[in-house]
């Protein structure tokens, strides 16, 4: 029996499925939903209190032109390259730039911008001369738990050695493939759309305009996200290691 393309769609349609775009999420392996899923029995009991003097760090790259992703348009047949029906690309999204940053229940730290390519030398100068300063600016002096992710220079040996002879409070065994459970990843986000409202036309006012949209977060928002900690554990929880909705 041949049945039309459009048929199947109204039967799919029926049940309730419909045609989305797939969610965007980072590739999580069996090892990988393994080590989520340690980390977060590990921390099932930790309460917002405890996370809340955990600092958390992280690397971001912001682009001179932030896109939009696929922009839908409805035209006639030959006006595909109308001014109205074109949507303008910048090869590489001309350059970006990379900050480190760091935040807490406290509020947002020191925001460094990172030159070239981070390396282990480079990851350990960031620990000396950003985030200890944060950690005494927050009012945690050495009381606090530094965390990262796994990312090559942040786990280098002479990055470890650095730690150990430093007795540098690192919150062990985060994740990788992880970024659901890191707060500042919402800070990110909530920088790249402050960015879009904010005209720059080269890397300095780009710098600027990040610095100001860093030093706008609010502690409200960064305890809020902090409060949050516990359901993104358990979330991680239910999921048995696997995707979740943060």
């Amino acid at each position: 029996m041949n049945v039309s393309n459009s048929t199947v769609r109204r039967r799919l349609h029926e049940v309730g499925l419909q045609g989305r775009r797939a969610t965007k999420k980072p590739l999580l392996t069996p090892k990988h939903r393994e080590k989520r899923l340690a980390f977060a029995k590990a921390h099932s009991d930790w309460t917002w209190v405890d996370w809340s003097t955990v600092l958390f760090t992280d690397e971001s790259k912001y682009s001179m032109f932030q896109t939009d992703g696929p922009l839908f348009v409805r035209r006639r047949p030959g006006e595909e390259l109308l001014d109205s029906c074109v949507q303008s690309t910048v090869k590489f999204q001309g350059g970006g730039i990379m900050v480190w940053g760091a935040m807490s229940y406290r509020g947002t730290g020191l925001l460094y911008h990172v030159k070239g390519n981070l390396n282990d030398a480079g990851y350990i100068k960031i620990l000396q001369e950003c985030a200890i300063p944060t950690a005494h600016l927050l009012g945690y002096g050495d009381d606090y738990w530094y965390q990262d992710d796994g990312a090559p220079c942040h786990r280098a040996r002479i990055v470890k050695d650095w730690q150990l002879e430093n007795d540098f409070p690192c919150l062990e065994n985060w994740p990788p493939q992880s970024p659901d459970i890191n707060p500042i990843e919402n800070l990110w986000h909530d920088i790249k759309l402050d960015l879009k409202r904010r005209l720059h036309h080269n890397y300095r006012e780009l710098a600027n305009n990040l610095r100001d949209c860093w030093n706008s977060v609010t502690t409200e928002r960064c305890q809020t996200l902090v409060r949050s900690m516990p359901m993104t554990i358990q979330a991680v929880l239910v999921a048995k290691g696997g995707h979740t909705k943060y």
